[in-house]
Parts: C-alpha cells; sequence; structure tokens
C-alpha cells in the first residue's frame, strides 16, 4: 500500500504479513523527522523531539551542568557537533551524541567566555537539522 494520509491521527490496518516502512511526519515547527522500518503488524514510529542546546555551562567540577552537550529523546546515527571561540577556532567537535564540552582545550581550562556552536543532527531516513548558536562558559 502506497498510501499516505495528512490526518492528525491516521488509522491504517495491514492485512498481510510483511515488511513495512513507515514514515512519520512531525508538524511540530523546528522539529526533525525520523521513519522506521515495522514489519509483521508491529508499528514502532520513532517521532524525533526538538533538540535541546543550553546557552550557559558551568564546568567548575561540582557536578551539575559541567558539560555543554547537545540533548534529544531521539539517537541520532548522522551526528556532528562543533564548538569554536571567538576567534574561529575549532576548541571542540564529536559524533558521538553522547559526548560534551568539558570547557578545556588542548587540555587546558578556557577562561568564561561566549563560543559559537554547530549542530547537524540526523536519523537514517529523513532530512538532517542543523542549528548554530552560542554559549557562555561560565566559572
Amino acid at each position: 500500500d502506497n498510501g499516505s494520509s495528512n490526518l492528525p491521527n491516521p488509522v491504517h490496518t495491514y492485512t498481510a504479513a510483511g515488511n513495512y516502512l513507515v514514515t512519520l511526519v512531525s508538524s511540530i515547527p523546528n522539529s526533525l523527522h525520523c521513519s522506521d522500518t515495522v514489519s509483521n503488524k508491529q508499528l514502532h514510529i520513532v517521532e524525533s523531539t526538538n533538540l535541546f542546546i543550553p546557552n550557559t555551562f558551568t564546568p567548575n567540577g561540582d557536578g551539575i551542568n559541567d558539560l555543554f552537550r547537545v540533548r534529544g529523546a531521539t539517537a541520532f546515527p548522522d551526528f556532528y557537533f562543533a564548538v569554536y571561540n571567538r576567534w574561529g577556532q575549532k576548541v571542540f567537535e564529536t559524533h558521538d551524541q553522547n559526548e560534551g564540552w568539558d570547557g578545556t582545550f588542548n587540555g587546558v581550562a578556557v577562561d568564561p567566555d561566549v563560543f559559537a556552536y554547530y549542530v547537524k543532527a540526523g536519523c537514517e531516513f529523513g532530512p538532517s537539522s542543523f542549528k548554530k548558536g552560542n554559549v557562555t562558559l561560565i566559572r
């Protein structure tokens, strides 16, 4: 069945066992759109949520807010995160969504300042989302 629906809560009855590709497109502004393959009438749809990127962090070793990292409820197989100082020098980068910046560069703690970040996050099926902005490091 190659049908589609613009209904907010569509319903479809699968009459044959098999593999189905279902794509959920969210109407939430600025959200990412992921799809998943389903089979044997078992439906598993992942609707990704917006990325949460804090605007400040405090890498002072107290165990609270010590890392600047991207958060989201969905795992993104296509992920890139980089942080730059005010001169455009890359001070951190990762492809691991669970990894965050600890406020150091070349093993040395950087001074409090405003840093720029760039994030690319995408699912296996569907478009990637790009975000950029600033974060303030407070010590």
